[in-house]
């Protein structure tokens, strides 16, 4: 028999378990803002000391320290890389070169990056004020290559030139 007491306890745990689902990806990522952050005292502060090339250490990667080396992955949607923008110094994300817009475009798979409103890679550029750093997994290589080895000759610009040199594109 459900007394008065028992009631109350069920509709408590019903509407917390409604609560927690509900916010479980705010809950998550307060956790690991918080895991993150006791790290930092613990974090390398740099690794300059261990490139032999000197060329190599002046490139902007090489200036973050610590927590500031810590990126997110998979960063393939605008919403994401908006949402994640202010805590992070950098993003991964991947890149999917599409031969019909000659364009790079934002995926994992292929599949992520057929029909309409897939983002660019220069959204990205064009949401991103301050500049920040991003890691570029390209899944496209073959196809970035015979784009890079056309004939001159061949009409519409390469992609090399789609990137403008102000972001330090490698």
């Amino acid at each position: 028999m459900l007394t008065k007491k028992r009631i109350v306890w069920i509709v408590l745990l019903l509407f917390s378990g409604i609560a927690a689902f509900i916010y479980r990806q705010q809950a998550i990522h307060a956790i690991q803002a918080l895991l993150l952050k006791s790290l930092r005292e613990k974090a390398s502060v740099s690794n300059r000391a261990l490139v032999q090339d000197p060329s190599v250490a002046e490139h902007l990667i090489y200036t973050l320290k610590g927590m500031e080396r810590i990126w997110p992955h998979r960063v393939n949607s605008l919403r994401r890389f908006n949402y994640l923008y202010a805590g992070f110094a950098g993003f991964e994300c991947d890149i999917q070169f599409d031969t019909a817009s000659r364009k790079l475009l934002i995926g994992h798979e292929p599949a992520d990056v057929a029909g309409a409103g897939v983002p660019s890679f220069t959204d990205y550029l064009r949401a991103d004020p301050e500049h920040k750093l991003f890691w570029l997994d390209v899944n496209t290589w073959t196809a970035i290559i015979s784009d890079l080895l056309r004939p001159a000759a061949t009409p519409g610009p390469a992609i090399r030139y789609q990137a403008p040199h102000r972001y330090r594109i490698l």
